[in-house]
């Protein structure tokens, strides 16, 4: 694994979820749009389109009131991988030690 992947694999993994899962969204939320149209015997529409509908802006936003799903992958994923760089990677030193003073 290359060492720029291994520093940064939680970074990698959780914009390329959030990715998959957003493509995800707007394919079964077109789906789900052109069917409701459908039932009313209006046209469907491409995707494209939808992308820029209210219908999807509405479901996306909804979905992030899920923060408790997002922050238990979240701390599951943190347990496994690292993100070098972040405070939480770097070690204490005795330099860097707080002495309550």
């Amino acid at each position: 694994m290359p060492r720029w992947l291994r520093d940064n694999a939680l970074t990698v993994t959780m914009f390329g979820a959030f990715l998959v899962f957003l493509v995800l969204q707007s394919v079964f939320g077109w789906q789900t749009h052109n069917e409701e149209l459908a039932e009313f015997g209006a046209a469907p529409t491409s995707w494209a389109a939808y992308l820029g509908s209210g219908h999807f802006m509405e479901s996306v936003f909804e979905n992030w009131e899920s923060e408790f799903l997002q922050m238990g992958g979240y701390v599951l994923l943190t347990a496994y991988l690292v993100q070098r760089g972040s405070a939480e990677s770097k070690p204490v030193t005795a330099e860097h030690a707080h002495t309550g003073d």
